[in-house]
């Protein structure tokens, strides 16, 4: 009788143990989705992010050969990647204040039905652009009509 007494009790015991990890592991399944769309969007995000880091370099480049140049640019998806589930999209926009320039870089990752997933701006104010044939990097003024830029960015 004693020994069917023991038995009881860990039977028990072992229930009651498997009931709480089956509670434990039924609660982590529940949250791991809201987890993996939580990192997938973040990483939807920080590639927006680059691409708007792309349309700032690339309205750089395009002020610096044509320093009259303003305007917005149409979407650029030259860094689109082939064969992925995303498209990936940039463009730029230029605002000319007398010697400063306001460059504002733009990037997009939409799903292939042109679904916005993320978008992310940058925005960077250049002072003292009068030349278009900046130092060639030697410390060197090639024309001696450069001036020192200052910048500086912030996202929007």
């Amino acid at each position: 009788m004693k020994i069917m007494k023991n038995n009881a009790q860990l039977l028990i015991t072992v229930l009651f143990l498997l009931l709480m990890v089956g509670t434990l592991a039924g609660a982590l399944a529940a949250l791991w989705p809201a987890e993996i769309r939580m990192r997938v969007e973040e990483r939807q995000g920080l590639i927006a992010f680059y691409l708007a880091q792309a349309g700032i370099e690339r309205a750089k480049i395009e002020v610096i050969n044509d320093v009259t140049l303003f305007g917005t640019s149409a979407w650029l998806n030259d860094l689109d990647l082939a064969g992925d589930s995303y498209t990936f999209r940039y463009n730029f926009n230029v605002v000319i204040m007398g010697p400063q320039r306001r460059l504002i870089g733009r990037g997009e990752v939409l799903d292939l039905n042109n679904n916005l997933l993320a978008q992310r701006e940058i925005e960077v104010r250049i002072n003292g652009i009068v030349d278009v044939n900046p130092p060639g990097g030697d410390g060197i003024d090639d024309d001696g009509l450069a001036s020192l830029v200052s910048w500086s960015w912030q996202e929007i």
